[in-house]
């Protein structure tokens, strides 16, 4: 959040919003965390999901930074990881990837979001490192997807 209004905000107002986004999803992790829907847990559940996670996990807080230094940003003076929106999100979907349950559709709305808009960023600003963020996305949204689809229909 503090990256949204220290940085961005003075190049895009609309900053002040994505800021607010990224209130609203940390109030959301909080409030889950403390009245966790019963079918809302990390699992070690079979299938694609899982790898998908731990690969997204291992991209934002290792590779992301590897990426930055070859890209010339130098060691720890790009966006980074648990500062930087983008890394932060690939991060979260890693972690929305491990979760079962319905409950992971609201969780995921802010991270899909910003996945879309923060790809765009990435493209006009050429943080080649930040282009994962889209393929995080798009993982996310295959994924509740085929869990909709397998789910039993009332």
């Amino acid at each position: 959040m503090a990256y949204q209004l220290l940085f961005f905000s003075p190049l895009n107002p609309v900053a002040r919003v994505f800021a607010g986004l990224f209130v609203a999803q940390a109030a959301l992790f909080a409030l889950y965390a403390v009245i966790a829907p019963p079918e809302l847990r990390f699992e070690l559940r079979s299938g694609w999901q899982p790898i998908a996670g731990f690969a997204l996990i291992l991209y934002s807080a290792l590779v992301y930074e590897i990426l930055g230094i070859a890209a010339g940003h130098g060691l720890m003076n790009g966006p980074l990881f648990g500062v930087a929106p983008c890394p932060s999100t690939i991060f979260t979907i890693g972690l929305l990837l491990l979760l079962g349950g319905r409950s992971v559709v609201p969780l995921s709305v802010i991270p899909v979001i910003w996945a879309l808009i923060g790809t765009g960023a990435a493209l006009m600003l050429q943080v080649r490192e930040d282009f994962g963020l889209a393929m995080a996305g798009l993982i996310l949204i295959i994924s509740l997807t085929s869990d909709w689809l397998r789910r039993p229909q009332s």
